[in-house]
């Protein structure tokens, strides 16, 4: 993938895709749910889905993280949109942090 490619698909998802603040945001309400539906079963166990999802997500930020900053290292160009694309998964963090 080339880095200008991995830009777009960062920009499509962490804007408006799968990875965008509303997606997240129902994505974690729904496994909060999950979890406190989880103990009213017969195992009375809690599933803990919540807390697996925000370490995958955390997990997801990193990498991004790292290709962001490899990219805006090789290719100056791509600087003003690797800055907004930090500052996006920046902004999902503390999303997922606070939640």
């Amino acid at each position: 993938m080339t880095n200008e490619e991995f830009i777009v698909s960062f920009e499509r998802e962490f804007f408006t895709g799968s990875y965008s603040e509303s997606a997240i945001k129902a994505d974690l309400e729904a496994r909060k749910t999950m979890d406190s539906l989880s103990t009213m079963g017969s195992s009375g166990m809690q599933t803990n889905r919540l807390g697996e999802k925000r370490n995958i997500y955390f997990q997801d930020f990193e990498n991004v993280l790292y290709h962001i900053d490899r990219i805006s290292k090789e290719d100056t160009t791509f600087i003003s949109r690797c800055e907004r694309c930090k500052s996006q998964v920046n902004k999902l963090k503390d999303i997922v942090s606070n939640f």
